[in-house]
């Protein structure tokens, strides 16, 4: 939730405010490719977001694996390796969408809405299509539930009874999100805008 606290606040902003004060010419007149762009602004959501999810988890489970020794650490690295893989599949997920949102409308706050619509409206979405339709597929529109599912599977646990995505379709979703919001990306940082 912090994490998605975070994003909401910094990601809105990275491509949009660029976009509304027309910097693309400047920046790819220079010796940078639209990817490096991207990747430079994907950088500042990544480090943020990495010193509130999967930084403050290994320095724990790397405590635990130092005062309970290495026959502790070698019965648990499943979990280890879990937080990690999980805490970065959702850590992209949120920036993916972030800059996704922000290259497509040149105002912050309205990046921000269509931020929090997304993860909320789609996920709200998905389950009226789950519960009252009955269609048991909906939950790959709901991504916070998608990712509870594959991070249940990535610890070794059994998922929540409220989950009943299977796991492929967990990993479908979002790699299907990440597909869509580079799809965007790609189309909308341009250093010029074609009006017809």
């Amino acid at each position: 939730v912090l994490g998605f606290v975070l994003t909401l606040v910094v990601g809105p902003r990275l491509i949009s405010t660029d976009a509304a004060h027309n910097a693309m010419p400047l920046y790819f007149a220079r010796p940078f490719t639209r990817n490096e762009y991207v990747l430079g602004k994907l950088t500042v959501l990544v480090v943020l977001l990495s010193a509130i999810t999967w930084v403050p988890l290994v320095f724990l489970f790397a405590t635990q694996a130092y005062f309970a020794g290495g026959a502790w650490l070698a019965d648990h690295l499943r979990i280890g390796a879990g937080v990690l893989v999980g805490s970065w599949i959702w850590l992209l997920t949120m920036a993916l969408a972030a800059l996704a949102i922000s290259a497509s409308v040149k105002r912050a706050a309205t990046a921000g809405i269509g931020l929090f619509g997304l993860f909320f409206i789609l996920a709200a979405f998905g389950q009226i299509l789950s519960g009252a339709i009955g269609f048991r597929w909906g939950d790959m529109l709901n991504l916070p539930r998608a990712h509870e599912a594959r991070g249940t599977a990535l610890l070794g646990m059994t998922p929540p009874e409220m989950t009943e995505l299977p796991l492929p379709a967990a990993w479908l979703a979002v790699l299907g999100f990440w597909g869509i919001c580079l799809w965007v990306l790609a189309r909308k940082v341009r250093a010029y805008e074609i009006v017809k």
